[in-house]
């Protein structure tokens, strides 16, 4: 029959745009997916394939037109509007993308996916009880995939929920031993929580998986510095600076601490042995509160100080210092997350 052979013929284009996307060729894929609409018009999959090929390209307003007629085509089905909710994400509207992924959740609310997407659009908003809602729920979904765990992970290392956070990556990395994600932020978590040496061996595994981030880089240097270890800390932000598009005065900017000022040579600090006098920036296990505060008074806090201040303040009754700490700590991490948006790629690569 007719119908038939363009069905058919449809799927053919498909699969040849398939193989121009693995050859790197998407002019040829948006041609041919192209001819697959128009062939079967009435077939969701393949606006929805020529959308996700727009989007590879950077043309976030054609693949939204496509994604637009992939959700109508398919009104009961969440993937499409997921696909929607992605691509106004890429171009940076997170109105419409909480609102394509909001629609997703209802259309199928059992469906963790969805869930997922709205958790991580809110927390890269900073807005982490809405987050940690959504993540959740997802969790309860899907609570033998390493996904949900991740993502609450990570929004519990932002509001300082360290314990739970720790629990729920060290769950994660028990189904997905190396999700790349859950071990950058368990090792910031472990470092949080004083706990430097296990947080070398698990940001260690981090940047073996994805050498090429200089913000988990210089995390880990500030780990093997406040273990002592110098040299080490050291190679670590010279790799992060030599990273190919990483402008090395960003770095110093987002980062700027006495270990990478003096690491860089651009200032000097009184020799020490004592690693936590050398870098007070970086809380330790044995670091009191009066310690804490006078790193905070020398200006020489970053978000670590600020978390690791606002525990031991919560320990000494100071409960509305300790909020306040833990404010200063989420508002430093908002401001860098920011300035690295700007110059030297994400803090942290997405699950």
């Amino acid at each position: 029959m007719a119908g038939d052979s363009g069905l058919h013929a449809a799927e053919d284009m498909a699969r040849q745009a398939r193989e121009s996307v693995q050859r790197g060729n998407l002019g040829d894929a948006e041609g041919q997916l192209l001819r697959a609409v128009e062939l079967a018009p009435k077939d969701p999959r393949y606006p929805a394939a020529l959308a996700t090929v727009f989007l590879r390209g950077g043309r976030h307003s054609l693949a939204a037109v496509y994604a637009q007629l992939a959700a109508m085509l398919a009104p009961n089905e969440d993937r499409y509007q997921r696909v929607l909710g992605a691509i106004w994400e890429a171009a940076g509207d997170t109105g419409l993308a909480r609102e394509a992924y909001l629609h997703a959740a209802r259309t199928n609310p059992s469906s963790e996916r969805s869930w997922l997407a709205l958790a991580r659009v809110e927390r890269e908003g900073g807005h982490y009880g809405a987050a940690e809602g959504y993540a959740r729920r997802a969790l309860e979904l899907a609570p033998q995939k390493p996904e949900p765990l991740v993502e609450l992970g990570t929004i519990l290392e932002h509001t300082l929920h360290l314990a739970e956070a720790l629990d729920l990556l060290s769950g994660a990395l028990l189904l997905a031993p190396n999700d790349p994600t859950a071990l950058y932020t368990l090792g910031c978590v472990q470092a949080e929580l004083g706990r430097f040496r296990e947080a070398r061996a698990t940001l260690g595994r981090a940047v073996s998986l994805i050498p090429a981030n200089a913000v988990w880089l210089v995390s880990l240097a500030r780990v093997h510095w406040a273990l002592g270890e110098r040299d080490s800390a050291k190679a670590l932000l010279k790799r992060a600076k030599a990273l190919p598009g990483t402008d090395g005065r960003d770095l110093d900017r987002v980062f700027a601490t006495p270990f990478e000022r003096e690491a860089s040579g651009t200032v000097a600090v009184t020799p020490t042995t004592d690693p936590a006098a050398a870098m007070p920036i970086l809380e330790h296990a044995a670091a009191s509160l009066p310690e804490l505060e006078a790193a905070v008074k020398a200006g020489n806090a970053d978000p670590y100080t600020y978390s690791q201040l606002s525990l031991a303040l919560t320990r000494a009754g100071r409960t509305p210092e300790a909020l306040d700490a833990a404010r200063e700590a989420e508002h430093l991490r908002t401001v860098r997350r920011a300035a690295t948006k700007g110059g030297i790629g994400p803090a942290r690569i997405r699950p």
